[in-house]
């Protein structure tokens, strides 16, 4: 440390690193109270200030006077406009709690008042401060006049003639400083703070301003890579340095304003598979994190393939329309794995431009280039719907969806989609409906058109089952409404459950959410009643009939039409498909029905 370079050691580094030199200042203060409190003793009051006038850190030692009862001053002791003859005089009570604490609670620090008048003349009162320098600055001048010695010998000319100027001014600064040290020591003698044990103070507190500098520029430069980077939604491209182990990346970024370097880490979690990345290798990718982190050089800069604004970037650069906000994205739904695949949601601003159209693009271009970015994953663009109904049918696309049963309060549904659909809505390895459902938020469960009747039948049966609950008005709900569900009937209202009496449609809910209770307390509700329903739809068919044999009925209890009733009310095509037989047989079935039921 050069004393004589310090204020412009500080005015070069506040420039450079954009730190304010009162910052800089205050940190070598602080550096140099911990240097002194290391050599010293932490019991000592010490104080640390830089004094500009001379670029120098000044430190002091900060004496207490004292009486046999220590009295605090009063207003009337510091009423006066008069300066003290001497600096290190302090009529002022003005110290820092830490002073004070320290002034007040250890001997080390405070000076007897009749010691202060008679040993060392001061006329000092009771509560006043002595403030004493701490002499430290000879060593580390000597220090530096010896290395402009050494350096003189292998100079010529102008570079020789500086280094004399400068050894000048060392030695006048030196000279001054044994003066100092000389003039306080037979004023003060042993009061004086001295490093007597020979602990090399001065080589501290050069290593400790030294340390301050370096770790201020260490932190300026993190905190402009920080508001540099931080908050950045662009595209970033960089180039690949050097491969971590755990197979993270060590990425070159270029600053924005085209001035630093700086590297970032592409984690292997956020890389593309298979992406065959390779030293000195341009990629592309977006910033998802930065951090301020004091264990490394610069800030942290986590970058990513993977995320879901690298793919609206890459969307926003090939397609105009949302790059001038026409079209938007609403969201993305990716997966990874062996089920790899994207879904993308965009909404038109303007109701004359196809929001999908334009992001796929003619013949596919613009999603194309996209789809090449990402290595190769194929992405779906589908329509948003602020609507969740709408918006989960387009998102299960290429699958139609015959309806929707919708718990709103759990944002979940079920989908049903006809029999031939169910592969299309699952998708291999349950592909499509897992997008779907990560795309639109809401938690899907797909089920066949015949899979679902027969749920309801099991439900149905279940109903009708409990003590009280009339087989018509529970035909009329299943006809009238969209309830088919235990969970969905329990918590609806009575009015919600069609054109039935009031007190039957709060029995069947009140039913409905006893059986919820049990089912939720682990009960098989299912077990025993179903088989009281077969018995009791059994009962409805006649015995010893040529065509409503009981082979028959198993077949249509098993596909829920156990109840004959149900079954009379399907026309001709429709239980031929059900229960795939022809129409000839499935007219006759019904032909019997009907006369076994007016009869």
């Amino acid at each position: 440390m050069n004393a004589f370079d310090l204020n412009q050691l500080i005015a070069q580094v506040a420039k450079e690193k954009g730190i304010t030199q009162e910052k800089l200042q205050e940190a070598l203060e602080n550096a140099m109270l911990k240097a002194a409190k290391k050599v010293f003793g932490e019991k000592k009051a010490i104080e640390s200030i830089y004094d500009d006038s001379i670029g120098e850190i000044k430190l002091y030692h900060v004496i207490k006077v004292v009486g046999d009862e220590d009295e605090p001053l009063t207003d009337e002791d510091f009423a006066t406009d008069e300066e003290p003859e001497e600096d290190h005089l302090i009529r002022r009570e003005d110290r820092s709690a830490n002073i004070r604490k320290l002034t007040s609670g250890y001997e080390e620090n405070q000076l007897h008042i009749d010691i202060a008048r008679r040993e060392y003349a001061l006329d000092l009162q009771i509560g006043q401060f002595l403030r004493l320098p701490v002499l430290y600055q000879a060593e580390l001048l000597e220090r530096q006049l010896s290395a402009a010695k050494s350096e003189r010998r292998g100079k010529r000319g102008p570079d020789r003639e500086l280094l004399d100027l400068h050894i000048r001014r060392l030695e006048a600064r030196l000279q001054e400083e044994r003066d100092e040290m000389k003039r306080y020591s037979e004023r003060f003698g042993d009061l004086l703070l001295v490093d007597q044990e020979g602990r090399g103070f001065g080589r501290v507190a050069a290593q400790a301003a030294k340390g301050v500098i370096q770790e201020k520029i260490r932190q300026a430069e993190r905190d402009k890579i920080y508001e540099d980077f931080n908050g950045r939604e662009e595209i970033e491209v960089g180039v690949i340095r050097r491969f971590e182990r755990g197979g993270d990346i060590t990425v070159t970024l270029t600053s924005p304003d085209q001035e630093q370097e700086v590297e970032a880490l592409l984690p292997r979690r956020e890389q593309i598979p298979h992406g065959g990345y390779r030293a000195n290798q341009s990629i592309r990718c977006v910033i998802i994190k930065v951090s301020r982190d004091a264990k490394t050089a610069g800030a942290q800069i986590i970058l990513s393939q993977r995320h879901e604004n690298f793919i609206k970037k890459l969307f926003e650069q090939s397609v105009p329309e949302i790059y001038h906000g026409i079209v938007e994205i609403k969201g993305v739904a990716r997966l990874f794995g062996e089920a790899r695949g994207i879904k993308v949601a965009v909404h038109s601003k303007d109701p004359n431009v196809d929001p999908t159209g334009a992001c796929i693009g003619p013949n596919g271009s613009r999603v194309k280039l996209v789809e090449a970015e990402i290595g190769g994953d194929k992405i779906e663009v589908v329509p948003y719907s602020s609507q969740p109904h709408i918006f989960v049918c387009n998102a299960l696309h290429p699958a139609e969806v015959s309806r929707l049963l919708i718990d709103h309060e759990g944002r979940k549904m079920d989908v049903i989609v006809p029999d031939q659909q169910l592969s299309k809505a699952i998708g291999k390895r349950g592909k499509n409906v897992r997008l779907a459902s990560m795309l639109t938020g809401w938690s899907l469960d797909i089920y066949s058109e015949n899979k679902m009747k027969e749920r309801e039948q099991r439900v149905f049966e279940l109903l009708t089952s409990q003590e009280g609950v009339h087989i018509d008005d529970l035909t009329e709900v299943w006809d009238k409404t969209n309830l088919r569900s235990l969970d969905q009937i329990a918590y609806a209202k009575p009015e919600d459950l069609g054109n039935i009496p009031s007190a039957s449609a709060e029995h069947i809910i009140s039913v409905a959410g006893e059986l919820v209770r049990r089912r939720d307390d682990g009960e098989d509700i299912y077990q025993q009643t179903l088989q009281e329903f077969r018995e009791r739809a059994w009962a409805t068919w006649p015995r010893a009939h040529d065509v409503l044999t009981h082979d028959l009925f198993e077949r249509c209890h098993n596909i829920g039409l156990g109840l004959l009733s149900q079954l009379a009310k399907l026309d001709v095509p429709s239980l031929a498909d059900r229960l795939r037989v022809s129409d000839e047989f499935a007219e006759q079935v019904l032909s019997a029905a009907h006369a076994h039921l007016d009869a």
